[in-house]
């Protein structure tokens, strides 16, 4: 019954066709003329009442509606002529020229089963072994990027080439990207190092700021146009019916074209980015980069925060740190910014990975303590944990909407808008800051009524849910390919190797790798090159101090390019310092905010005897240092199988 049913079905799409004047048999080639789309040349596998399934020359299977056929002429298949070619194939030789028969047809499948077939006759076809990617080698036939390997030539760029082909092709790629480095180097300079004379530099007056930079004119108009957007978008989360506006005159930014100058005309330490001076309603920072994802964007997001503040609060001295810079966290660095919109509400990476550390560590600042911590003592854990609070409060419901309520949007909403009225006399201390014990308990007060807990049950809750945010990790592995778009890194992966967790990588470090037997170990370092410094030997060392506790010998540094930079190349022989030296924890950490006696330090202990190739690489952006490691009694083996391998894998910028 179903085979009458299947010969019915084709009886009836065959009538079909014929009713339209068009005929077609399965089995059989056609070139189908298509309404609206291009002609195709295929064998007809199946008709239905609807459909034609056809074979294309190329291998590939397409269902045609039979609506869509125009017109059909009939003809011969390559694919057809080969089934015909292959009846009279015999020998080798035949097969190979039939195989190169169906190369020039494009019938990619037919040519491999022809040469797969000559070398089954004669398993010495060179011709055919040729065809089908073996290379002889020893007296053997191989893969040929096996043989290639096997007799020491290497791959650049997709092509093969012998020991001395190769040296000459990376000298000439070299001196290519070289050029291309030269001129990019050159606009650096002409951004950070040259610029514009201070005192020449008119200001760019926009609709709300004036803008001082003296980087380059586009430069400078950039970062006008970008304080304008950030404005804007602080007037929506902050509407001036809910936050009326203070009169403190005209805002000023100022931009200096490097960190050396900024540090210069401001007296600022080498840690700090920019600051917002509100006597002068003035922010004062640098062009260039901080952290790992950091820029001068963000910097100018998180001053101009401050700036903002200043035009809704009758006074900022009466505001508890806390609030100021978590605000400006949140706003700054866990901004998006791009060249037209500003995207809120992201979690600032460096910010969020140092609060989970010092989580982990037992270093975090607990909130009743945070509290009360004065400016003088805000430091850099401090201005984590202050975001974590506004994070929690803004962005808890969406991240944990079983356990947050949204209620913590009540709690901030409304301590934000008491420390905005508040400017009085009474409330800011005869020291000239805010009253920060009357503050505290304050807050506690509201925590209690919005949160139905206590801050120390708060925090708790605070603690749990940064452990539990995701961050977008630096780079992506695709197969055994790392890259990085924002660090601009891309690096493979040498065969018996494996990736070292994000958790465990070490300070500074992006990625990092270890061989699955022997204990060698390759990390990439990278830090912003805010100076624009060039690779040097005393650059190097410093890293090399840093990471070396009693170095043994040293070789003499060695000055090359390396993808057309700057690079300084060296090896060391010396004990390193432990990955990690937590002395505190948790329980210390509790024990610190109760005032308790802190627990004797742990003395760190000595490292492994290892021998390091360091290789520091700077770019007009971004410093890094790649480090390869071993047991002295291997280094040389592994050096040359596996670190030189990596070395010229690495592609940056």
């Amino acid at each position: 019954m179903g085979r009458i049913l299947i010969r019915l079905c084709l009886v009836l799409a065959a009538v079909a066709l014929l009713g339209a004047g068009i005929q077609i048999e399965n089995g059989k080639a056609y070139i189908f003329k298509r309404r609206n789309l291009p002609a195709v040349t295929g064998t007809v596998t199946e008709l239905t009442p609807t459909e034609v399934r056809v074979l294309l020359e190329e291998g590939i299977a397409i269902i045609i509606a039979r609506d869509d056929i125009v017109d059909v002429t009939p003809t011969v298949s390559a694919r057809q002529e080969y089934e015909e070619k292959k009846k009279d194939a015999k020998t080798a030789d035949d097969w190979y020229k039939l195989g190169l028969w169906a190369k020039e047809k494009k019938l990619e499948r037919s040519a491999a089963e022809a040469f797969n077939e000559a070398i089954r006759l004669d398993a010495d076809h060179e011709e055919a072994r040729k065809e089908l990617g073996f290379l002889k080698h020893e007296g053997k036939w191989l893969p040929e990027d096996e043989a290639r390997r096997k007799m020491g030539w290497k791959r650049l760029g997709g092509k093969w080439y012998s020991p001395e082909e190769y040296k000459k092709a990376v000298g000439d790629r070299e001196k290519k990207l070289a050029a291309g480095r030269q001129k990019e180097m050159a606009d650096v300079i002409e951004e950070f190092v040259v610029g514009r004379p201070w005192a020449e530099v008119a200001p760019v007056r926009t609709k709300y700021y004036q803008v001082k930079c003296n980087s380059t004119e586009e430069v400078a108009s950039d970062y006008a146009a970008l304080m304008d957007r950030i404005f804007e978008t602080y007037t929506v989360v902050f509407p001036e019916s809910e936050f009326p506006r203070e009169d403190r005159g005209e805002a000023k930014v100022y931009v200096w074209k490097n960190q050396e100058e900024f540090q210069d005309m401001t007296f600022s330490p080498p840690g700090v980015g920019g600051f917002f001076n509100w006597d002068a309603n003035m922010i004062c920072c640098f062009h260039g980069g901080f952290g790992q994802t950091g820029s001068t964007y963000e910097v100018l997001a998180h001053e101009g925060t401050h700036q903002f503040q200043h035009r809704i609060m009758k006074s900022m001295r009466a505001a508890p740190t806390w609030v100021l810079e978590g605000m400006a966290v949140y706003f700054g660095e866990g901004a998006k910014i791009g060249a037209k919109k500003i995207e809120l509400h992201q979690l600032p990476r460096d910010r969020v990975a140092g609060l989970k550390q010092m989580i982990d560590d037992g270093t975090y600042v607990p909130l009743g303590r945070l509290i009360r911590t004065p400016h003088l003592g805000f430091g850099g854990d401090c201005y984590a944990t202050a975001w974590a609070i506004y994070y929690w409060c803004l962005r808890g419901k969406e991240h944990q909407p079983a356990l947050h309520g949204g209620e913590g949007l009540e709690l901030l909403d409304g301590y934000v808008k008491h420390c905005a009225a508040a400017g009085k006399e009474k409330d800011i201390s005869p020291m000239g800051g805010p009253r920060l014990e009357e503050e505290a308990k304050h807050f506690e007060g509201m925590v209690k009524e919005k949160l139905k807990r206590t801050v120390d049950e708060w925090n708790e809750d605070v603690k749990n849910f940064v452990r539990a945010l995701t961050l977008e990790p630096l780079g992506r592995w695709k197969g055994d390919v790392w890259d990085s778009a924002s660090l601009k890194v891309r690096a493979q992966r040498p065969g018996g190797w494996r990736t070292i967790p994000e958790k465990n990588l070490r300070k500074n470090e992006v990625v990092a790798l270890e061989a699955i037997f022997g204990g060698a170990r390759i990390g990439i370092y990278e830090t912003p090159n805010f100076m624009r410094i060039r690779a040097t030997p005393q650059i190097a060392g410093q890293f090399v101090r840093g990471t070396i506790e009693i170095v043994e010998s040293i070789a003499e540094p060695e000055a090359k390019l390396i993808g057309g930079y700057d690079a300084v190349d060296t090896v060391v022989r010396g004990h390193k310092l432990p990955d990690t030296e937590r002395t505190v924890g948790s329980a210390q950490a509790e024990a610190d905010a109760k005032g308790a006696p802190k627990a004797p330090a742990k003395k760190a202990e000595k490292g492994p005897l290892r021998q390091i190739r360091v290789i520091l690489i700077a770019t007009p952006d971004h410093i890094y240092t790649i480090v390869c490691e071993a047991a002295p009694d291997r280094f040389l083996q592994d050096d040359d199988k596996y670190f030189r391998t990596f070395l010229e894998s690495l592609r940056l910028g």
